[in-house]
């Protein structure tokens, strides 16, 4: 996504460069920098990319690509469809039959990964507060605080399912979960001392209101904490609830006064309702794993998951070492590049020219009207039929180049061969470290925090002895 920033960058520093070069203009050039192509301050930068792993690299560029089209282009489009279709098979029926039919549904949506709650709540608000208005002869705000109602029930209903059945019994009780979710690390068991005080807390309603849906009730699975307290403290996700599902209601009011000007701002409303939570969540989790950090390293450790990590080391090892660019072939390195250009063109077409791709589809639309009456039409073609298959072939050369290196680690291994000496089998290249916000920096910044915390209470100290003394 930052590859066009990237580029402008590029091309910036080659234009002032250019100008410092053969122009009288901007500041003298000395020595070496007069041969230099970009101007000087960009060099560092240069040489922090020259020393990354680029074999991982790109790897990890192909499955953010991946993750990209299914989760914001692939799932964010055909569950407006889905409910659309919902909606429309939900015309006309009872309020008992549809808040069933409903209610059935978004229990399917919630158990997918990918699906976030929140076009969930705004079908409701769409489909339950017309239905209320409609068959059952409520007000408007009685309508959509019943949408609010059911669908406040479904997340409840959904966090018992996701934590006792998928997190609790699939979960907790597979050693390859456990340790694909990292549950030794001092994060996760910041996170379960966080969840684990009884009743409300800030940091715990942090984390449960503004956890990704199916992935925090999963954990909370896996950690086997008390099923009760978990929905206690998700109680307040009815706040985040309630203006989606007004924002739904309010929909189908049309260009009616004043509705027509409440809609973008409930919206708006609930982006920042539901950001709010995941951002603190993020500190007080951060936070935690610095001011008990003695106490959660004291913590037993999950001994099976510690086992099988250990086994999959030297897997991993091997992993590392034949991914590094320097030990790949030469046709791997172009197919890397050739798959990676794929992934970044087909992506940012797909994101920034959606309308030349997609035809536009809210819930409120109809497949007939809008598709035809075939979800085929929802894609543009020829030119979104394009950027969609050069989008999936990256996604097949992944799938055969981890079969491939799959294969080789195992004739490795079982042939009893040995790393050369002096490999470098750590991987420089980490993924979130561009993020501001990630939990190495913010426990760097509560780290000193605590230093300085420390310092100040020893300055207090001495003041006091010199008092004494005086």
């Amino acid at each position: 996504l930052l590859t066009p920033v990237f580029l402008v960058y590029l091309m910036l520093s080659f234009i002032i460069q250019s100008i410092r070069r053969y122009t009288p203009l901007g500041k003298p050039l000395k020595g070496s920098e007069k041969r230099l192509r970009f101007q000087i301050e960009s060099q560092p930068l240069f040489e922090r990319l020259r020393n990354w792993e680029w074999g991982s690299v790109l790897l990890k560029v192909m499955w953010i690509g991946v993750f990209w089209i299914i989760v914001v282009i692939g799932i964010g489009r055909l569950v407006n469809v889905f409910l659309s279709w919902l909606s429309g098979e939900l015309e006309g029926l009872s309020l008992t039959l549809t808040t069933a039919v409903f209610f059935g549904a978004g229990m399917i949506m919630f158990l997918l990964p990918p699906v976030p709650g929140l076009p969930i709540y705004f079908t409701g608000g769409i489909v339950l507060a017309k239905t209320a208005e409609d068959s059952a002869g409520l007000s408007f705000l009685n309508a959509a605080l019943y949408s609010v109602l059911i669908c406040s029930l479904l997340k409840g209903a959904a966090i018992v399912i996701q934590q006792k059945v998928i997190g609790q019994i699939i979960g907790a009780r597979s050693v390859y979960v456990r340790s694909l979710v990292n549950i030794n690390s001092l994060e996760l068991r910041a996170m379960k001392k966080i969840m684990a005080v009884p009743g409300f807390t800030i940091p715990k309603v942090a984390v449960l209101v503004g956890g990704p849906d199916w992935p925090t009730s999963v954990l909370t699975g896996i950690m086997r904490l008390p099923l009760l307290q978990m929905l206690l403290g998700s109680v307040p996700v009815v706040v985040t609830i309630i203006p989606v599902c007004f924002a739904g209601a309010v929909l189908l009011k049309g260009d009616e006064e004043p509705y027509v000007v409440l809609n973008p701002i409930l919206l708006t409303l609930s982006f920042i309702i539901q950001l709010t939570p995941f951002f603190v969540a993020i500190h007080y989790i951060a936070r935690a794993a610095i001011v008990y950090r003695e106490e959660l390293e004291n913590e037993p450790l999950d001994e099976e998951v510690e086992k099988y990590n250990a086994n999959k080391v030297l897997s991993q090892k091997w992993s590392i070492y034949l991914n590094k660019w320097e030990n790949l072939s030469t046709c791997t390195r172009y197919m890397h590049g050739i798959m990676v250009t794929f992934t970044v063109i087909s992506n940012l077409t797909l994101w920034l020219g959606g309308s030349e791709c997609f035809v536009a589809f809210e819930v409120t639309d109809t497949i007939e009207e809008t598709l035809d009456g075939s979800i085929v039409n929802l894609v543009k073609y020829p030119f979104g039929g394009i950027m969609l298959l050069m989008a999936a072939i990256p996604w097949v050369y992944l799938f055969i180049f981890g079969i491939i290196q799959g294969q080789r680690i195992k004739k490795k291994i079982s042939s009893g061969a040995v790393l050369p000496e002096g490999a470098d089998t750590e991987n420089s290249f980490e993924l979130f470290n561009v993020s501001m916000f990630s939990m190495k920096n913010l426990q760097n910044l509560f780290r000193e925090e605590s230093a300085l915390d420390r310092l100040e209470g020893e300055d207090d100290d001495s003041d006091d002895e010199e008092s004494e003394r005086a």
